[in-house]
């Protein structure tokens, strides 16, 4: 399935939709290469790390996880799971008025480290991001297990095709003389489970290729980011040039 959020301008918002329709879990044909990439990943990074989780909360997600993807083998843990699935995961828990994150399975983090993560509260996860309101966070946390299932978007340029940006790995920049634009757009599910005091956080890559994107609309879109914004989603002045120049030859 094709997910085209850029169009629609660029926002930190939370942005919650409830989810009616779309599947939980998708299996496309590029199935094979997204599991190569997290074995990959599992040689090079910290994928799979756990903070005062408890075997309740591991039990409810992962029947869950069961009984939308049939086919799964086992063993049925958290981490044999993740490793058959598309999807990175991860489980927030709400315990005497605090949140954390109590355990993740993240292959293919977006220029962020998941150790630095771990054990931390909602706001202090997304303290780094410019211009979203964190004010309401632990609200958010409590919303996310009472409430949903939901869906939001990320999504930012890139400029080679790739899933994984953790921090270790080399990634390319935006290069006038060999301008290659993609879209990273990831879909983001939360699923609660009130009955442990947990949310599951279900996070898809998807990319968008050149020939795919609307270079008015992106152009727009990435225009409209502040200053810092721009810099986090590594938007230059080269870039927006090349994206104006790209929407006027499409017109």
């Amino acid at each position: 399935m094709k997910y085209t959020p850029y169009l629609d301008g660029y926002s930190v918002l939370p942005a919650l939709h409830k989810l009616e329709n779309q599947p939980i879990f998708e299996k496309d044909e590029q199935a094979d290469y997204y599991l190569a990439e997290k074995r990959l990943a599992q040689i090079t990074q910290k994928v799979f790390l756990e903070y005062d989780i408890s075997p309740q909360i591991y039990q409810s997600v992962c029947n869950y996880i069961i009984s939308k993807v049939p086919e799964l083998k086992p063993p049925f843990t958290f981490n044999s799971i993740a490793m058959q699935l598309q999807e990175d995961l991860a489980i927030h828990r709400v315990e005497n008025k605090k949140d954390w994150l109590a355990a993740c399975h993240i292959s293919f983090p977006s220029r962020w480290l998941p150790e630095e993560k771990i054990g931390k509260s909602f706001q202090q996860i997304h303290t780094p991001v410019p211009g979203m309101n964190l004010e309401n966070a632990f609200k958010m946390a409590q919303s996310a297990i009472l409430h949903g299932p939901y869906f939001r978007f990320v999504w930012g340029p890139i400029f080679e095709k790739q899933i994984n940006f953790h921090p270790s790995l080399m990634r390319l920049a935006f290069n006038l003389n060999f301008p290659s634009v993609l879209i990273k757009v990831e879909r983001q599910l939360v699923i609660g489970f009130p009955e442990v005091n947990a949310f599951l956080f279900v996070i898809r890559q998807h990319l968008i290729l050149s020939n795919e994107i609307d270079y008015s609309a992106l152009f727009n879109s990435c225009k409209q980011m502040s200053e810092a914004q721009k810099i986090y989603k590594n938007v230059n002045f080269e870039l927006l040039e090349y994206l104006e120049k790209k929407a006027k030859e499409t017109l």
